[in-house]
């Protein structure tokens, strides 16, 4: 935010069945590597409902775009 600098990180990621994210990989982002930390450590912290299934060991995929933009 001090540099004025925005862009973009794609990611994809493994969802376990109790809703934790996990092998989170960058597949694109620009700039490139300047916020692909911040992103990655983002979606470590995200929860999704748990999956409806008798297997523990389920897992579903995702990928997401985060923005980072500047606010006013």
């Amino acid at each position: 935010q001090r540099r004025g600098q925005t862009g973009w990180v794609d990611l994809r990621f493994v969802v376990n069945a109790d809703g934790t994210t996990s092998n989170i990989e960058v597949v694109d982002s620009e700039p490139g590597r300047v916020f692909d930390r911040a992103a990655i450590a983002a979606v470590e912290k995200w929860r999704y409902e748990p999956l409806e299934t008798d297997n523990p060991s389920a897992t579903a995929t995702d990928r997401v775009k985060l923005e980072f933009i500047l606010g006013e």
